[in-house]
């Protein structure tokens, strides 16, 4: 279940978070942090699981490591065994993820944390039912992920300024602009093909909707260790 709440908190647009926890609630900034705890308790308590019952295992076996985990010698050995490898892509997804891993490299902790497909599937082949409880938590994520690629067509030509070395200013036109409010701080998932040609990225708004009801401004940072 632990598992499964992980999964939500990492949504764009959680409602089912900011129905409980009101309207901030539901924002990715705030709902990351509750993500990263629970990444790191499941993270713990799988630990303690695979060596507890891997200590268990082995014992029975007579410590013969081949005989524990050996996925052709049997059910045991078959459950044991990708009970293990599911530990190791999830152990590579929180190393990667450490504060200090992020600062250094953001693309090593990115790319690490997409073994999150290979823990689900080691998960699910380890213990087929462990995977109910995060069905539900996997088919709001791919509908979060999908929904922006679904809609390209509302893509729009928007001006681009350099204000310095490391900022540049992105001009968003709004096709709807009387029936949005916005102000400085708020913020808005965006596809800047300047800075990603396929991901989408929440961006800080600069501009107040009464001062320019045309558009929105974003400054963008293009490189520095301003990642979360």
């Amino acid at each position: 279940m632990d598992a499964g709440a992980t999964i939500l908190f990492t949504l764009r647009e959680n409602y089912l978070t900011r129905t409980v926890m009101g309207p901030e609630g539901g924002e990715y900034f705030h709902g990351i942090k509750y993500h990263i705890g629970l990444g790191y308790l499941t993270f713990a308590i799988l630990t303690i699981h695979s060596f507890y019952l891997g200590g268990v295992e082995l014992w029975n076996a007579g410590g013969d490591i081949w005989l524990a985990f050996n996925p052709t010698a049997g059910y045991t050995g078959h459950v044991n065994f990708w009970g293990i490898l599911a530990w190791c892509f999830l152990a590579v997804m929180v190393v990667t993820s450490l504060w200090a891993v992020r600062r250094w490299n953001y693309r090593v902790f990115y790319w690490a944390h997409q073994f999150y497909i290979l823990f689900l599937f080691a998960a699910a082949v380890h213990w087929q039912t462990a995977i109910y409880p995060i069905v539900g938590a996997l088919l709001f994520f791919t509908y979060d992920r999908l929904v922006p690629y679904l809609n390209f067509k509302r893509g729009v030509v928007g001006k681009v300024t350099r204000v310095a070395e490391e900022i540049i200013r992105v001009d968003v036109p709004l096709q709807r602009a009387v029936n949005m409010e916005y102000a400085p701080g708020d913020w808005i998932n965006l596809r800047i093909p300047h800075v990603n040609v396929v991901s989408f990225h929440p961006y800080s708004i600069g501009s107040f909707y009464r001062t320019t009801p045309s558009h929105a401004t974003v400054f963008v940072k293009a490189r520095g260790s301003w990642t979360y």
